[in-house]
């Protein structure tokens, strides 16, 4: 009999660093004080499956959620047991291997294969990559971890995983930084040195350890809209203290200037700029030329700043974002979106006005709803332009396909779309069917899955052998692993639609009006599964 304690931690898998598996680190015999470290290749559970009979080693296990999260746990080793870890010698030895001390591994020198061939070493790993191959979220004000210290614990284990230089640290953490956080580092004064990492880490957990992204966001992002430069200043400096009044007075100077109007900030030169009182004297003689503001505007007004012209390019337009444009101005001012809107009336009929004018009467105040005949005439003419040149579009399998699909209490309708050259999507057919009475009574999630099954078998014969992108406005479906369902009821839908090249795209259902109309009044009726599952199994 021997008492041990080992050490569990969830680490990313050596076969695929985005999945986060369950690893022992580590054995210590609890009458010595030294720790023996499992090498990585022997840390796998499944090397240990004896071990994981003990109940205290799987309830360790099922303790263990976030990646890097560590759990230590105490038990006795029986005669059987006890020899997979130590020999006759009560030497620690696992699968035929010495295991090393902890402290020792790390002093043993690493020679890389390359400079023990006498080659010129490997090249820098791009900064391209380490996003690629890193599973780091990001920091920022939507998505982060409330404890900056374990964030940056993740993002270190990560580029030792990666076998980062530590001098590059501070220049790849850059890469993950979002917002308020990102704006702190562009601030930081660093040079390329040693001690540059060691240094950004520390001002970092000063800044963003203790304190919320809300305060940061506030005290970042407040810029002169208005009004009077001292004012601006005062204020600007008001918040900064309340974020961290332990800020370094560089960058607060830093923090002041970047906060001025594009043609202001070139007037000010840091380098002579070196403390506070100097960049307030500079600030209160550039008042005299700031350019005139309306006095309806506040110059304090720390929720909501307004952007100039030059400040546009920092956000970029959510919707043509979207649509794959990198674009920089307003999404109220997306001139794109008013196209989209636009499009199926401008490409329908140049009088789509006075064609949809019977409709736009009904929508008017204290009119009453009145189907006439010449609003029947006006739906019978928009259905024959819908479906009709130049609105429909000849199938080309060249251009990128688009399926949006849609499901109602009702039905389900799909619209098979496609960019043409000059950007834009337009539709090549449409599809719509009605649920059966078993099918209405399913799940959510399962409605949606029909959908995009009857679309993508309608369209097969187009669709077979090219890669396609679906577009849902149902979340849970952007997520659907195909090859793990093993449920009943999405388990034969995934099983035919894994012989399809695919993606599944959410989009909003405010972007998908064509599939929501077709789903609430479906045409086709509908058809047993019994068949095309047979006939599946046959082949």
């Amino acid at each position: 009999m021997v008492k041990v304690k080992f050490t569990f931690c969830a680490e990313p898998s050596l076969a695929n660093a985005a999945t986060t598996v369950t690893h022992v680190i580590s054995i210590q015999r609890l009458d010595e004080s030294s720790v023996y470290i499992f090498p990585p290749e022997l840390r796998s559970l499944h090397l240990h499956e004896k071990l994981m009979l003990l109940p205290v080693a799987r309830a360790a296990k099922k303790d263990l959620a976030p990646r890097w999260t560590r759990r230590s746990f105490k038990c006795i080793l029986d005669d059987d047991l006890a020899k997979l870890y130590f020999d006759e010698f009560e030497n620690p030895i696992f699968n035929g291997i010495l295991l090393n001390e902890r402290g020792q591994e790390d002093s043993q020198p690493h020679h890389s294969p390359t400079a023990a061939c006498g080659t010129s070493p490997a090249p820098l790993k791009s900064l391209a990559s380490i996003v690629k191959d890193a599973v780091v979220p990001k920091f920022g004000s939507k998505t982060y971890l409330s404890n900056a210290g374990a964030w940056l614990d993740i993002f270190e284990s990560e580029c030792q995983r990666l076998l980062i230089d530590e001098n590059r640290y501070w220049e790849a953490v850059r890469l993950f930084l979002e917002e308020s956080a990102e704006k702190w580092y562009n601030t930081t004064r660093l040079s390329s040195s040693s001690t540059a990492w060691n240094f950004w880490r520390q001002s970092f957990l000063e800044n963003f350890g203790t304190h919320s992204l809300g305060a940061a966001r506030s005290a970042f992002y407040f810029k002169y809209t208005s009004g009077s430069l001292s004012d601006y200043a005062q204020h600007k400096l008001y918040l900064l203290a309340s974020y961290n009044p332990k800020m370094h007075e560089l960058d607060r100077i830093t923090q002041l200037a970047l906060g001025l109007p594009r043609h202001l900030q070139d007037r000010i030169n840091l380098a002579e700029t070196t403390t506070l009182g100097k960049m307030l004297s500079t600030i209160n003689s550039l008042d005299s030329i700031r350019p005139p503001q309306s006095s309806s505007t506040s110059a304090l007004n720390p929720a909501k700043p307004a952007l100039s012209s030059s400040q546009r390019s920092q956000y970029p337009c959510p919707y043509c974002k979207r649509k794959g444009y990198e674009r920089y101005h307003f999404e109220k001012d997306c001139l794109t979106k008013v196209r989209d809107a636009r499009y199926t009336n401008n490409s329908a009929n140049t009088d789509s006005v006075s064609i949809l004018e019977p409709f736009h009467n009904l929508l008017r105040k204290n009119i009453p709803f009145s189907w006439s005949n010449e609003c029947q005439r006006s739906f019978d003419k928009i259905k024959d332009l819908l479906t009709s040149v130049p609105v429909l579009a000849i199938f080309d399998r060249t251009k990128p396909i688009f399926v949006y699909t849609d499901a109602s209490g009702v039905g389900i309708g799909a619209v098979l779309k496609q960019t043409q050259s000059d950007g834009s999507e337009k539709p090549v057919a449409y599809f719509s069917k009605k649920l059966s009475d078993a099918q209405k009574r399913k799940k959510a999630i399962y409605i949606e899955g029909i959908a995009v099954r009857e679309a993508i078998r309608y369209w097969r014969y187009w669709l077979i052998g090219r890669h396609f992108t679906v577009v849902t406005d149902h979340k849970p479906l952007e997520g659907l692993n195909l090859k793990a369902r093993t449920d009943e009821e999405l388990g034969d839908l995934a099983n035919e639609l894994l012989q399809f090249d695919f993606e599944i795209l959410y989009r909003p259902g405010t972007s998908n009006h064509e599939a929501d109309c077709l789903s609430r009044n479906p045409v086709l009726k509908p058809q047993s599964d019994s068949t095309v599952i047979n006939c599946i199994f046959i082949i």
